[in-house]
């Protein structure tokens, strides 16, 4: 059985400008870098959905991070703030991680809001099955996100 920690409420962090050119919210479909102000902001939005579900903090080596009009799929691995792999010991998902039961991978879909910057509309820490396949319809997200 394969557990999944699905954070599917909004969880805030106005760490973005407001500036459609900065938060990407007037683009169409790119590849984030992740060292600009528009991925710094979505990241630290990502790092503190993980720190909020996990109780720990931790860092991605990115798979795959896109955006298109106001939104953005991140597809990483989890890593402890050094950089090494994440440890679950401590966390909710401990038990499962030991027993196989999830994965180091995280993604989330976001969303920009004008005022609050980058904010996560769902995600998923340990996901050991594609959860990501149905964010497209189930959020009206742009599908082309997910494409790899």
């Amino acid at each position: 059985m394969s557990l999944l920690a699905v954070c599917g409420a909004m969880v805030g962090a106005g760490c973005a400008s407001a500036d459609p050119a900065t938060t990407g919210s007037s683009q169409q479909l790119h590849d984030v870098n992740q060292n600009s102000a528009e991925g710094q902001a979505i990241l630290e939005t990502a790092a503190a959905d993980v720190e909020g579900q996990m109780g720990k903090g931790a860092k991605f080596a990115v798979k795959s991070f896109k955006a298109s009009d106001g939104w953005a799929f991140l597809s990483a691995q989890l890593q402890n703030p050094d950089g090494s792999p994440f440890d679950y010991t401590g966390t909710p998902l401990a038990e499962a991680a030991a027993n196989g039961g999830a994965s180091k991978r995280y993604v989330g879909l976001f969303r920009s809001n004008q005022n609050d910057g980058w904010q996560v509309v769902t995600s998923a820490v340990g996901a050991t099955a594609p959860v990501w396949t149905e964010w497209a319809q189930k959020h009206s997200a742009p599908a082309e996100l997910f494409g790899s």
